[in-house]
């Protein structure tokens, strides 16, 4: 066949399509004649949440797949829902990514309370984002991964999700990004490179997006929103779709919805719905409405204004009538549309941003039959002639809304069949989701080996050598510790029981640190409690900020894991396993942890530590030391009782496993301690020789400044530090707040129960700080002008020797407390003792008004209860039991 006949074909081929296209739109507009009728009696509207209308699949699905927004906190993740909707008939879905606390602290508002499975993780810089997004790639596996936005958190999270999973990746572009920036070149890797941390310190800024754009044709496949955005990069246009189901005429009264938003019948009703911008045309409308003073004419702006001065500038209206509605849920969208006479979208034609965005409320006017007033814009050309929007010159806005209401109330035309057909054929659910399944097979033949292409594994490595070398140098900021030689003596090799070590200087951590500091042993190497993959994934989803416990233990344990929390003679190491384990992971270590005793041997071995000649110290919770202790022969076994966890609260099978640990460690150790005497009673039938070593306090550093807020504080402070679960008396507490309206109560910590903390969160006077790490706690005790302990008498209470108390002293502070149980002989006399909440209101008045004097007898009783002075007893003990 020739060319010129292959030319003929196409050109037969075309018209025939074409003709059966117009036969199909001509059928549609008789067939929504119909449909478009509101019934005579109209159902109230329904304000609950729509649940998605189950759609006929095409058989089994394919598998998972993970939809990727560079922000969860605001609307980037609008598009991103769109891609995890048209996939969900075929694809198990998760839509996945960041909330950056820049853009605010949750999930945005619309999709707050959506149907979909969402999983976001609160960051607020990169060293936040790395070991989150780590996890997450890590612990999961997919079929298909979607970037949704040319921004480099989305790139690096679905590039180490293709990493571990070896599927495709396509990245879906429905912005050109770097229009909202000043430079508008895309970048290579080397510039970003060359950034160095700065340029990854908000991996969402203009160089990073400059490089991001650099990515897109790396991916397997590319998905864009329109016609402008293809003929820049390419790809499949998937519009801004909608389920047809959902969005339709006949879900909605459109008079009760207008009802709802006190319009009359007489009102014409111009809603605008997303977010707000002066380039989108807000002020063009709101200017218009001015200058008409037809209070017929009012503009719905539906969603939040992120910009105050936005706000307040539609706000200063005088006659334009102009109503806000934030704080609206995605799902909610649709009805405030069907209550309007047209949508509003007179973009700025010599607008960056314009020239490549085609905003999703077409979609929805579409859908719902209601003009949409645009301006000509490059992203709209190809549907200017579809019947979705009315192209108008800003300039003639009044003339227009003046015919179109004059054509309304003489009901004269027909102004929403056209824009439904446009729908079905262009914007619908099911013709867009054909179109995405074309471009994921494309990209599936594209990934066909499921490599990493060069560019992205020159991304990956680059911000994973930037991650390592920011957490060094914190690490090497904070080691100002010198260690004495102790070379000619036993290593040690610890567990904690669990994976928190060294952020809250417990005694564990303490311990261990002052033996190293006095150099009465050589090497330490501290195995935190071994843990599943999927549990650092839970952290990541937890964390409700950079200081939050979870985020503090998050990025601790993948230190752990990339040796970056390794200090002199001392390596920390977590055992981390998964199903998926990949052999390249940066995490994992093993597939189960059955594994995990020979993993601690070739981690031992690898550090030079010979387990025959090493001390084991550990502590009977942990669930694994009876496999490691079989497996590894120790010279000595230590084993340390922190509390009797016997007293928790806890589920039954976790406590039997709990209590067989306790009666399989103890018996057979060479040697067992704690902190205080009622421990050696409670223990004494599984271990007989139990020795008493209390809790340690170190000394205050002399240039210690005290943390804003507290520093700025103009009353006095009464403050705890401490775990809130299960031994804080709050009613006392709460009665000795109330008594002291002038005294602000400052509580530093976790874990508290908000039933138990309703009450005290409720006063004025009172503070909950949060966690703080051990290495800023100090100075925040600095700003108290009183300590407090208001510890129950339980169990629990009766078999601790707390902690804080040693640490309040340390820091020359006067001490309040109720009268538990263990508190030691040289600080007695330091502490003021009540029991009632009167008592210890009295009572702190009594220490901000004398606070303790630091003589020679103070002095004194300091250094007996140091850690360097408990660790000398200690190892002393050792040596005499060994």
């Amino acid at each position: 066949m020739t060319g010129d006949d292959e030319l003929g074909q196409l050109d037969l081929l075309r018209h025939n399509l074409l003709a059966l296209a117009e036969h199909a739109r001509s059928l549609e507009a008789k067939r929504l004649e119909a449909t478009l009728q509101a019934p005579a009696a109209a159902p109230a509207v329904d304000r609950a949440p729509v649940a998605r209308p189950q759609r006929t699949g095409t058989g089994r699905k394919r598998g998972r797949a993970a939809v990727i927004a560079w922000d969860m906190g605001h609307n980037p993740v609008g598009r991103a829902m769109v891609i995890y909707d048209l996939l969900e008939q075929d694809y198990d879905v998760e839509l996945i990514g960041p909330i950056w606390s820049r853009y605010g602290d949750d999930l945005w508002g619309p999709i707050r309370n959506s149907h979909r499975a969402m999983r976001g993780f609160r960051c607020e810089r990169f060293e936040d984002f790395y070991p989150a997004a780590l996890a997450f790639a890590e612990a999961q596996t997919y079929d298909l991964v979607v970037a949704c936005k040319a921004r480099l958190p989305s790139m690096i999270l679905g590039a180490m999700l293709k990493r571990q999973s070896a599927c495709p990746m396509l990245v879906d572009v429905d912005d050109f990004e770097l229009s909202f920036f000043k430079d508008e070149t895309t970048a290579p890797l080397d510039d970003l490179i060359a950034g160095g941390p700065d340029a990854l310190s908000e991996p969402y800024e203009q160089l990073a997006s400059r490089a991001a754009d650099g990515l897109v044709a790396a991916c397997d496949g590319v998905l864009v929103s329109n016609v402008a955005l293809r003929d820049r990069f390419g790809g499949y246009v998937i519009r801004h779709a909608r389920d047809e189901d959902i969005f339709t005429p006949r879900r909605f009264n459109r008079d009760a919805e207008r009802e709802r938003l006190g319009l009359t019948p007489e009102d014409f009703a111009l809603v605008f719905v997303g977010t707000a911008r002066p380039h989108k045309g807000v002020f063009t409308v709101a200017d218009t409405l001015e200058a008409m003073d037809d209070d017929r004419f009012v503009l719905h702006i539906v969603g939040d204004i992120n910009n105050k001065g936005i706000e307040n500038r539609l706000k200063r209206y005088d006659t334009a009538r102009i109503v806000l509605h934030p704080g609206c849920d995605f799902d909610d969208f649709p009805s405030y549309i069907a209550a309007a006479d047209a949508i509003p979208l007179l973009q700025e034609p010599d607008h960056p941003i314009a020239q490549f965005q085609i905003p999703a409320k077409i979609s929805d006017a579409a859908a719902l039959g209601v003009p949409v007033l645009a301006t000509d814009v490059p992203p709209l050309r190809d549907l200017h002639h579809s019947g979705a929007l009315r192209v108008i010159d800003r300039a003639d806005l009044e003339t227009v809304l003046r015919e179109m209401i004059t054509a309304r109330d003489a009901q004269e035309g027909d102004t929403k069949t056209s824009p439904r057909i446009a729908f079905e054929s262009e914007f619908g659910l099911d013709v867009n989701r054909e179109r995405l399944l074309r471009a994921v097979d494309a990209a599936a033949l594209a990934s066909r080996d499921g490599a990493l292409p060069d560019a992205f594994t020159t991304l990956l490595d680059h911000v994973h050598d930037i991650y390592v070398a920011l957490r060094k140098a914190r690490a090497k900021a904070a080691a100002q510790s010198r260690f004495k030689s102790g070379k000619d003596k036993p290593d040690v090799v610890a567990f904690w029981k669990q994976n928190d070590s060294g952020i809250y200087g417990r005694r564990s951590d303490m311990l261990l640190k002052h033996v190293r500091k006095s150099g009465l042993r050589n090497r330490v190497a501290l195995f935190d409690a071994a843990m599943p993959i999927e549990d650092l994934t839970r952290l990541a989803e937890a964390s409700a900020g950079p200081q939050s416990h979870h985020a503090a233990v998050l990025a601790h344990t993948v230190d752990n894991c990339l040796g970056l929390s390794d200090g002199k003679r001392m390596t920390n190491r977590t055992f981390v396993y998964g199903r998926s384990h990949n052999p390249k992971s940066y995490l994992c270590s093993g597939t189960d942890r059955s594994t995990y005793p020979d993993w601690v041997a070739g981690q031992l071995e690898d550090s030079g530590i010979v387990a025959a000649e090493a001390e084991a110290w550990c502590f009977p919770v942990v669930i694994d030391f009876p496999a490691i202790s079989e497996a590894i022969s120790f010279k000595t076994v230590l084993c340390d009782i922190v509390d009797d966890q016997r007293a928790f609260s806890m589920r039954a099978a976790w406590r039997r496993k709990i209590e067989e640990n306790y009666e399989t460690v103890l018996p057979a150790a060479d040697l067992v301690t704690t902190n205080c005497q009622p421990n050696v009673e409670a223990f004494s039938p599984l271990a007989p020789d139990i020795h008493v070593i209390p809790n340690g306090t170190e000394r205050l550093p002399r240039d210690i400044t005290v943390p804003e807020p507290l520093a700025s504080i103009d009353k006095p402070v009464a403050g705890y530090v401490g775990n809130l679960r299960d031994r804080i008396d709050w009613d006392l507490l709460a009665g000795a707040a109330e008594a002291l309206p002038d005294v602000v109560f400052y509580i530093i910590g976790g874990g508290e129960r908000p039933e138990d903390v309703a009450a005290i969160k409720s006063l004025p006077n009172v503070t909950f700080a949060g966690v703080v790490p051990y290495d800023q706690v100090q100075a925040y005790i600095a700003g108290f002008d009183v300590a407090l302990m208001p510890h129950k008498q339980t169990v629990l209470t009766q078999r601790m020797n707390p902690l804080k108390i040693y640490n309040y002293f340390a820091a020359m502070k006067p001490i309040v407390s109720t009268e538990v149980a263990n508190i030691d002989t040289d600080l007695q006399r330091f502490i003021h003792f009540a029991h009632t909440p009167e008592d210890f209101a009295e009572a702190i008045q009594m220490a901000i008004a004398k606070p303790p004097k630091v003589d020679a007898i103070y002095k004194s009783a300091l250094e007996r209860v140091t850690w360097s002075s408990r660790v000398e007893s200690l190892v002393e003990l050792i040596e005499r039991k060994t």
